[in-house]
């Protein structure tokens, strides 16, 4: 886990926004429970959502030193 949120969180650091939503397709698709952690930490203000499909749905958080 600690490995998984080191990883996403440097690519999230170097990359912002768009790691952010290559990891949302990611979670819509295949459900990882590692990368609900990382939109706890990544989403904003950790909120968790999902929309009627039953989808991720909170948007990027602009916060991007929650992983420094």
């Amino acid at each position: 886990m600690c490995e998984y949120l080191s990883r996403e969180g440097g690519l999230f650091l170097g990359k912002g926004e768009a790691h952010y939503y290559t990891i949302w397709k990611r979670f819509n698709q295949d459900a990882e429970p590692l990368d609900f952690l990382f939109f706890n930490r990544a989403g904003f203000n950790g909120m968790i959502r999902f929309n009627k499909k039953g989808e991720f749905s909170i948007p990027f958080c602009c916060k991007l030193n929650r992983f420094a």
